[in-house]
């Protein structure tokens, strides 16, 4: 049971679901034995673990047994009833004459009694005991509680959650005594990467960072920060920048293990070269959000969430003589989580990912070149459904395949900022993030990694990518369809410190005009 609780999965495998074998045809030579065709429990089993037992036991009807066998039956429908946690329960096998073959076994239910927790973390005792004690009924089961425990260990600040199992003072009664230790307070990263705009800032430097549990609510503050040196640009966008900062603050809410936040975020661009002049434009966001772990298993979890972003952005072209001002306040659902399996022998995770958000937005055009008042002014609604999905298999112990579908269907045209980008190092990496955007599309990749041993956090990669999608006829331009291809190979390694990818993709299929042929992506990232 001990084991079960900290994580290990054996309780939960075939024997508490599968039919068992009597350890041997026949008795040993000399050892009294008899026929057994019935097992009787004097009802103390509810319906679920009858069925299971019965599954068990059907092996055993009919056989000749000795009293050995028997006692060690006995403790494997120990482990049967224990089920992984859903009961603290005993079978005992009480001195008895056997009368028709029908064997008596005793049932002895425990209960959990107290959850004692030493705490190493700055998070607060009180509320690691309140989640480790969550329960649907009145006293936790010990399923409930590795749920719980892996629930804490979610919490920033919270390092690694163990247990053991003791002797309680109550008859039948379990302490559970649960030890967590300490996550590092301060943590920091430092990144290189050219997954910017070419116009405006293509080379990237990044600098994130945070706090765990600064008031000791299992709160989180969280710092992100990008912009574009000059010096580090090309000649198509020297003159050009973005900049981009986020800060965000989330703690537990008291209820349960949910957690709720707020964030601000800003962004500024300037086109550079030889569209310098042709575009300016910065965009606030702000918004406030929620999440709760709905399931913590060693196979899965579930996060459920709901969001609220207010935004306002302004964009001017050709020298402040266009200007574009928008504002829209969107809602949203969301639900991310993953399940671990197996194929075979080799092991598999499935990670996913659904938002749904409604929106109302409000956008005014304006050409100061002829007029202050705005020659647009509309007000929309809009839907958008954004599902994705990772499956990863494991093919060899060095060899991974995997397979990436994410897309969005929007019920009317959108702007810019809300629509799905179909090039760039998260879509398809044979273009850049300029080459086309769309209010419903799909983008999938298929990819093969190969580690390499001699040099481990190490990894080859091939890849195919393929996105299309289609820009709807209600917007302020005219409705298109879209396709993009591209191939290509990567390098990655991971380390304890440091990070880096690097792949090269080319184009492949029906291209866009005057885009490049081929693109390279590099991150580099490295703790602080």
């Amino acid at each position: 049971m001990t084991r079960g609780i900290e994580g290990d999965s054996a309780p939960e495998r075939a024997p508490a679901l599968q039919s068992s074998t009597p350890a041997g045809p026949s008795a040993p030579e000399g050892e009294f034995s008899f026929v057994v065709n019935e097992f009787d429990f004097g009802g103390a089993l509810s319906e679920a673990e009858r069925q299971r037992v019965d599954a068990f036991l059907a092996p055993w009807r009919g056989r000749s047994v000795t009293l050995a066998q028997l006692q060690t039956l006995r403790d494997e429908l120990t482990t049967v009833l224990y089920n992984g946690g859903d009961t603290l329960v005993r079978v005992t096998l009480p001195p008895q004459t056997v009368t028709g073959g029908a064997v008596r076994f005793g049932i002895e239910r425990g209960h959990v009694e107290s959850i004692g927790v030493e705490n190493g973390s700055k998070v607060s005792t009180q509320r690691l005991k309140a989640i480790l004690g969550s329960t649907s009924e009145a006293t936790p089961t010990l399923r409930e509680i590795e749920h719980n425990m892996r629930v804490v260990e979610g919490i920033p600040g919270v390092g690694s959650v163990s247990s053991a199992l003791a002797t309680g003072t109550e008859p039948g009664g379990t302490i559970v005594d649960v030890d967590v230790t300490p996550a590092d307070r301060f943590y920091a990263a430092a990144t290189l990467d050219n997954s910017g705009s070419r116009q405006a800032g293509w080379r990237r430097v990044g600098v994130s960072g945070g706090v765990n549990n600064a008031l000791g609510l299992g709160d989180q503050l969280q710092a992100t920060v990008y912009f574009t040196p000059r010096f580090m640009q090309t000649s198509a966008g020297e003159e050009g920048r973005t900049r981009l900062g986020r800060l965000s603050y989330d703690m537990l809410t008291g209820l349960g293990a949910s957690r709720a936040g707020l964030a601000y975020s800003h962004v500024d661009y300037k086109l550079g070269e030889e569209f310098s002049g042709l575009g300016t434009g910065s965009a606030d966001v702000v918004s406030l959000y929620g999440s709760t772990p709905a399931i913590r298993t060693a196979n899965a979890s579930l996060d459920l969430g709901a969001g609220m972003e207010a935004w306002d952005s302004t964009d001017e072209k050709f020298d402040n003589i266009l200007e574009s001002r928008q504002r829209s306040l969107v809602a949203s659902l969301r639900a991310d989580g993953n399940f671990y399996g197996n194929w075979g022998a080799r092991r598999n995770v499935t990670q996913y990912s659904v938002i749904a958000s409604r929106g109302a937005t409000r956008q005014k055009e304006y050409d100061h070149g002829t007029s202050d008042s705005p020659y647009v002014d509309r007000r929309y609604d809009f839907y958008k459904l954004e599902p994705s999905a990772t499956f990863i298999q494991s093919l060899t112990s060095t060899t991974q395949a995997s397979l990436a579908v994410r897309g969005q269907w929007a019920s009317r045209a959108l702007d810019g900022s809300q629509r799905l980008g179909l090039g760039g190092p998260s879509a398809v990496r044979a273009y850049d993030q300029n080459a086309a955007a769309v209010d419903d599309g799909v983008i999938v990749s298929v990819g093969v990694s190969q580690f390499i041993r001699p040099l481990p956090g190490t990894a080859l990669q091939i890849f195919y990518d393929d996105a299309r999608g289609r820009t709807r006829n209600d917007g302020l331009m005219a409705g298109a369809s879209v396709r993009l291809q591209g191939y290509g190979i990567g390098a990655s390694y991971s380390g304890k410190h440091v990070s880096a990818q690097i792949s090269y993709a080319m184009r492949t299929g029906q291209g866009l005009e005057h885009a490049a042929r081929q693109q390279t992506w590099v991150t580099l990232t490295a703790m602080i």
